[in-house]
């Protein structure tokens, strides 16, 4: 991330850097892509009906915006997305309780990218390894506050 646009971001202080990892952790995903090019690709996506928030992330935290109206369902509420490259991530870390071990390696898995070099082969093993560790977390189950202890 350019030294300016950083400056700018840790301007904004504790209250928004922790309000955006809040809404990462309920509204937003962490996501490595795995290309049929065998390429990988970080993703950083926040999705919500309520169109002033990812206007406020946008403008704010930079990123894209995309709107779509579902095909199957045409009559449910369009749905707006904020996707970002994931710069603002070591930014808001400590703020994560969600996605916290899915930002870990995104940020481990953004240090094998160099400007005018291919990755090496320890890159691309580091990439892999991200990739997969992301994959789990996203696919766990997790039951909260409705699991029953056994105990009771």
């Amino acid at each position: 991330m350019e030294q300016s646009k950083l400056r700018t971001i840790r301007a904004k202080g504790t209250r928004q850097l922790a309000y955006l990892a809040g809404i990462i952790d309920g509204e937003g995903t962490i996501y490595i892509q795995h290309t049929q090019r065998g390429e990988y690709r970080l993703k950083l996506y926040v999705v919500n009906t309520y169109e002033p928030l990812i206007r406020w992330l946008q403008d704010n935290f930079d990123g894209l915006v995309y709107s779509r109206i579902s095909k199957k369902n045409p009559h449910w509420k369009r749905k707006w997305e904020w996707m970002s490259n994931a710069e603002i991530l070591p930014e808001i870390i400590d703020y994560l309780i969600v996605k916290k071990e899915q930002a870990k390696l995104a940020i481990e898995f953004r240090k094998t990218f160099h400007q005018n070099r291919r990755p090496n082969e320890n890159d691309i093993v580091i990439r892999k390894k991200c990739f997969e560790e992301v994959k789990k977390l996203n696919n766990r189950v997790w039951l909260g506050a409705t699991t029953k202890r056994k105990d009771t």
